[in-house]
């Protein structure tokens, strides 16, 4: 067995002052060296070749052997400031910040004969090269890359709003974010075409605590031939690959006053805890967003529990509007309302978590969850139903709370996504 050592040495810096007044820079350089105890030696073989048809054979020597590879990557930024002052109510004035950032990163080609991690030509007994190193690499672990030559650009944008107000006889300021912009794409110099990758644009926006809003596309800088079906190598106007716009609200009661919680007594000694179940439709695909309740364990752990007993109600509601085109003959458009984490404390005892995902493109709801909770003293009661979809089950469960006792519990299955069906 092959035994090897490997030694990793990492340097940095970051400039102590500002290159020419207005640039942050930095540069690294990574270093790896793996030392070998064998490797292979290639050679040609004229038996193989006659009787096999395969004259290029490998040996194994022992001996001390080193595979050294290293990369180096810098990066530069600044800041441009643009203020623009107005008078609307409140506000005073509106400020822009935007920092380009350059980067840098290479790697050196590794598989070229010079570094001798690959054999030279490997010739037969008349001096034809029947091995050029492409398929003879030497040692048994590690690896050599081929190399990377890129130049990325990122352009942040952060936009602000400045306010005035008067308190108790005196002006206090507030700086607020607006939303944040982004731009990237970088160039692979090594690339033998299409060395221009896509440009990414995020955008994202908080206008209240309980509001966000994001948006995320991508723009192709090739041609894309129909004939051929495929991008080919000539500069054009962007193409709108890809875009992703989300929003979501987050709604909830009002906590109870602290005199109101005093005042019940029975309210504040039989406190319950709701179900915290984390959004499952994150994903697209209605078969992920079931396979990431089918696959929990244990769906009702403490762990898992929401202590917010000032809160009666919250829910999340989000618009996730998804276009997709690979080519420009395929795209692919969906448009989902999600309802998540809808929890509602019923009584004292009960307590309700409900979850659905609507297709506004097709008119049908394409999953729904409920979950039931009962507080029995030193026991819980646990309902989930799946009423549809091509998961859809039933799990009822009562068990201890007691975390030392939980293993007592009774439980029921039902469902495609379970051993039983109904």
């Amino acid at each position: 067995m092959a035994r090897n050592i490997s030694h990793n040495v990492s340097l940095s810096m970051n400039s102590p002052g500002k290159f020419l007044g207005i640039l942050n820079w930095n540069q690294s350089v990574n270093y790896k060296e793996i030392w070998f105890d064998r490797y292979k030696d290639f050679y040609y073989d004229q038996a193989a070749d006659t009787t096999a048809g395969k004259p290029l054979q490998s040996r194994v020597k022992h001996g001390f052997s080193a595979l050294r590879t290293f990369n180096y990557s810098m990066g530069a930024n600044t800041k441009m400031y643009g203020y623009f002052p107005v008078k609307i109510a409140d506000i005073v004035a509106f400020r822009h910040v935007c920092t380009p950032t350059v980067s840098l990163g290479f790697t050196p080609d590794f598989t070229s004969s010079g570094w001798g991690y690959y054999d030279e030509d490997v010739r037969d007994s008349t001096g034809t090269v029947i091995s050029n190193g492409t398929n003879t690499y030497k040692y048994f672990g590690g690896s050599a890359s081929s190399g990377a030559a890129a130049l990325g650009f990122n352009l942040g944008n952060v936009f602000q709003m400045k306010t005035a107000s008067i308190v108790d006889g005196r002006e206090q300021e507030k700086k607020t974010d607006l939303f944040t912009m982004n731009f990237r794409t970088s160039y692979n110099f090594r690339a033998d075409s299409l060395g221009l990758s896509p440009m990414s644009t995020s955008l994202s926006a908080n206008p209240k605590r309980n509001i966000s809003v994001r948006m995320s596309a991508r723009h192709d800088f090739y041609k894309y031939d129909t004939a051929l079906n495929s991008r080919v190598n000539q500069l054009a106007a962007p193409r709108l690959t890809s875009f992703i716009f989300g929003t979501t609200l987050r709604l909830q009661s009002k906590k109870k006053k602290t005199d109101e919680r005093k005042g019940d007594k029975r309210a504040s000694s039989e406190e319950e805890t709701i179900a915290d179940i984390p959004d499952l439709f994150a994903s697209d695909r209605p078969e992920d967003q079931y396979a990431n309740f089918v696959n929990d364990e244990d769906r009702f752990s403490a762990e898992k529990m929401f202590s917010g007993a000032d809160i009666n109600w919250s829910a999340n509601l989000s618009l996730d509007y998804n276009y997709i085109s690979s080519t420009p003959q395929s795209t692919r458009k969906t448009f989902y309302l999600r309802l998540s984490n809808i929890q509602m404390k019923l009584t004292n005892h009960w307590t309700v978590n409900y979850q659905a995902q609507y297709d506004l493109v097709n008119r049908e709801i394409v999953s729904q969850i409920f979950n039931f909770r009962r507080d029995l003293h030193c026991w819980e009661l646990s309902f989930r139903w799946v009423p549809n979809g091509p998961y859809k089950e039933y799990f009822f469960k009562i068990n201890i709370k007691s975390p030392e006792l939980r293993d007592i519990k009774v439980e029921k299955h039902g469902g495609r996504s379970s051993y039983y069906s109904y």
